[in-house]
């Protein structure tokens, strides 16, 4: 409602972030999927968007969706990062959903997520993996996909990475 409210809504969190770039070598901003004037505020404001999917129809759906968006409005800067996340490779459609979505998206991350109860609980609990399950599968999971995530924003530096002159923030 508040961005609803404003003169240039979809520009507001665009203009609410720039001064953070002098300061923050990377801001990460959360949405739910979709189209509403939030997400294409954070799609305005954003060099990279990652794009957590499960291996649905409706999931790379609404990738496309996005995909048709970006291109529409002419948001040439802006790079989806689509990534795989409660994956059962086991399940004939997971497989080939994941091998089509990889040829219609070049950029699609190699890392995958798999299903797994431990990640779940973590949404339950709205906290990250304990501290003292640093080894742990999911937490390796998720350190490659970050590896993946940071080695694809140092490969093609954003202008807000390049402003800040900082190196982006270990895992």
């Amino acid at each position: 409602m508040h961005l609803a409210e404003r003169r240039h809504p979809t520009e507001r969190l665009l203009k609410m972030s720039r001064p953070l770039r002098d300061i923050y070598a990377a801001l990460f901003l959360d949405c739910p999927s979709g189209i509403s004037l939030l997400s294409e505020n954070v799609l305005r404001a954003a060099d990279v968007v990652i794009v957590p999917l499960v291996p649905t129809p409706l999931s790379v759906r609404m990738l496309i969706q996005l995909r048709d968006f970006v291109v529409s409005e002419g948001w040439s800067d802006v790079t989806l990062l689509p990534f795989f996340s409660m994956v059962d490779r086991r399940r004939a459609l997971h497989q080939e959903l994941i091998a089509s979505a990889r040829e219609q998206f070049p950029t699609m991350l190699a890392t995958e997520v798999p299903y797994s109860s431990q990640i779940e609980r973590m949404s339950v609990r709205r906290a990250p993996l304990p501290a003292c399950a640093p080894k742990s599968d999911p937490a390796r999971i998720y350190g490659a996909l970050w590896a993946e995530i940071r080695a694809c924003l140092e490969a093609a530096p954003r202008p807000a990475v390049a402003a800040a002159n900082k190196p982006l923030p270990r895992e």
